[in-house]
């Protein structure tokens, strides 16, 4: 009866552990993710639940990422497209965009495009913002204009290397963007813009740029754990999310877990 007992009790135990390892918190300030660890079909979900689901259109191509699965994207008829909703509309707040990328090719100059959100008509005005790898000089850039004014290009300076992977991140406030390059600070530009960033509307693309009848931009190269969130998120917070865009709860820690399992055991 005692052996049926520390078994049932084992078998108990080792049941909570692996329900509690599986139970994941986010960054409070991450509003969408995308992971790409899906691995075949023809959309990729939202780690959050947010439900900014990304549909693939022209065949991305599903290969080994940094962790897990990632996308390559070829050409400017292949990209992630994901439908506008309210939080993507950055209006004058912070935000941080950051991904994995590994370009495959820097022949011809195009930038190759991360994330681009929109107006489709360009000039004065038309809310903008373009994140590339500048090919020219191998660096990341924002292209960012707001409701008011002209178009600002700002370019870090550190070297994001071809055929390898780096993690990138820009994170704009309302006076500068800062860019940070494998979890390291590059370099921080005052922007200059204090209007609007609101592309209403229109939808937030991944692996390409986009706008009328011009398709461009390219990546050129695979991409993983592309994410937003609505803050300017500091370097820790940067390095910690580039180790694990998600993050084990309390609930979830081996000590924690082997406390509550050895609870139970000498209850009985």
């Amino acid at each position: 009866m005692k052996k049926k007992h520390c078994f049932l009790s084992l078998v108990t135990a080792f049941a909570i552990f692996a329900i509690f390892t599986n139970v994941q918190a986010f960054h409070p300030n991450l509003i969408a993710a995308w992971t790409f660890d899906e691995g075949q079909g023809e959309t990729t979900a939202d780690a959050t639940e947010n439900g900014h689901e990304g549909t693939l259109i022209g065949s991305p191509t599903w290969v080994d990422g940094v962790n897990g699965k990632a996308l390559e994207i070829m050409g400017n008829t292949q990209y992630v497209m994901v439908e506008d909703a309210e939080d993507l509309h950055f209006g004058e707040e912070d935000f941080t965009f950051m991904a994995w990328v590994n370009i495959d090719n820097y022949g011809g100059g195009t930038p190759s495009g991360i994330i681009s959100k929109r107006t489709m008509v360009t000039g004065d005005g038309q809310p903008t913002l373009l994140w590339v790898v500048d090919n020219e000089v191998s660096a990341v850039e924002v292209q960012i204009r707001d409701d008011v004014g002209a178009v600002n290009i700002l370019t870090g300076e550190e070297a994001i290397k071809e055929g390898e992977w780096h993690h990138v991140a820009v994170v704009k406030t309302d006076k500068d963007v800062t860019f940070y390059v494998d979890g390291i600070e590059d370099m921080s530009l005052d922007h200059g813009l204090g209007g609007s960033f609101t592309a209403e509307g229109h939808p937030l693309y991944i692996g390409v740029h986009h706008y009328g009848t011009t398709w461009n931009c390219s990546l050129n190269g695979k991409l993983d754990e592309v994410a937003i969130f609505n803050k300017a998120l500091n370097a820790v917070e940067i390095a910690s999310m580039m180790q694990n865009l998600t993050s084990v709860e309390a609930s979830g820690k081996m000590g924690t877990c082997w406390g509550y399992i050895k609870s139970l055991y000498y209850s009985r």
